[in-house]
């Protein structure tokens, strides 16, 4: 039997990579790919994020780290791609409605940048659209560029030609 790291407590083999456990000044398991059960411990980065960059804390298993998507320089949890500051090649934050990061993603097209559902709410990160749009201006429900429904349409009302309410079709409204 090889002994551990001295960062481990226990361990798969003597590297500082096949940790199965860490020492106390050295807690937290960075695992480096889904489904790993070893990995290199660390200590604590910081006290808003223990975990190194490009890691995240599990909150399922308390002193594991997990390694964030490729899409994202960093994140947050309670997943890997739940992403903080995006890296240049995929530069927009797309925000849900909770307020929780969800992912970065490269440029949509020049006219809208973001993808499908959001909208660029500030500079680079984007915001969920009103559930009634599929593109939008803004997050309420009079801001739609289209409709989730094909049975929907924009309804302008505000003498803007360029964004409304989605309505469903009816007799009235053809």
């Amino acid at each position: 039997c090889n002994p551990c790291h001295s960062s481990c407590k226990t361990c798969s083999s003597a590297s500082a990579e096949d940790c199965l456990s860490c020492q106390t000044d050295t807690p937290y398991l960075h695992l480096a790919s889904e489904g790993d059960s070893y990995g290199e411990c660390l200590a604590k980065l910081g006290d808003n994020h223990p975990c190194q960059v490009g890691f995240y804390e599990d909150g399922h298993t308390p002193f594991h780290c997990r390694r964030c998507d490729d899409a994202c320089l960093k994140c947050n949890g309670p997943d890997d791609t739940s992403c903080l500051p995006c890296p240049e090649d995929a530069p927009f934050l797309h925000v849900a409605k909770d307020g929780i990061e969800e992912q970065c993603s490269a440029k949509n097209t020049e006219d809208y940048p973001c993808q499908e559902g959001y909208f660029e709410a500030s500079f680079e990160e984007c915001h969920h659209c009103d559930q009634t749009c599929t593109r939008c201006t803004g997050s309420t429900d009079s801001e739609c560029l289209s409709c989730t429904s094909a049975t929907a349409f924009v309804h302008v009302d505000n003498g803007s030609d360029k964004d409304g309410p989605c309505f469903e079709k009816n007799e009235n409204n053809k």
